[in-house]
């Protein structure tokens, strides 16, 4: 900080303690404007954390909203499932070229007395695209599995068909 000086010649006085004035002006309005950056800086900053707070509301928030159903019927392009927590509830699950591909390979293996986990819709009937898991396990993962049981089913058949 500036030292103001008293004493001596009045003209003296004034032009040091001007000269000194001129420096805290100076002083206060780089302060400023300091603040003014540090402001606008932080600004991209709190618009990245709304962004992420945005993002996680539309994107986990319906997630957190899951509910399992067992499968009741397959009927052609449809799965008819039982809610869990409310039995008399059903929702239909239907297939459409708007699914993704794990979906659209597992919709086919998909049995009745498969237990699903989807995302609890508004309406009865919804799109395939819905379901999270069948049997606790990932959409590859079953679809997976039931193309080996396939797969092996296929071969015992032609082992039989050879021995007879």
């Amino acid at each position: 900080m500036a030292e103001l000086h008293e004493g001596g010649d009045p003209q003296e006085f004034q032009e040091l303690n001007g000269q000194k004035l001129e420096e805290l002006k100076k002083q206060k309005d780089k302060q400023r404007s300091d603040t003014y950056v540090q402001e606008i800086s932080s600004i991209p900053g709190l618009l990245g954390v709304l962004l992420f707070i945005f993002v996680c509301s539309s994107v986990i928030g319906p997630e957190i909203k899951r509910t399992q159903g067992i499968v009741k019927e397959h009927k052609g392009n449809s799965i008819v499932v039982q809610n869990l927590k409310d039995t008399s509830l059903y929702n239909v699950l239907k297939y459409d070229d708007e699914m993704m591909v794990d979906k659209k390979q597992a919709f086919p293996h998909v049995a009745n007395g498969d237990t699903l986990t989807y995302i609890r819709p508004n309406t009865d009937t919804v799109s395939f695209n819905i379901v999270r898991k069948i049997n606790r396990k990932s959409l590859v993962e079953f679809t997976k599995i039931r193309e080996q049981i396939l797969e092996s089913a296929k071969i015992r058949n032609s082992l039989n068909q050879k021995t007879k």
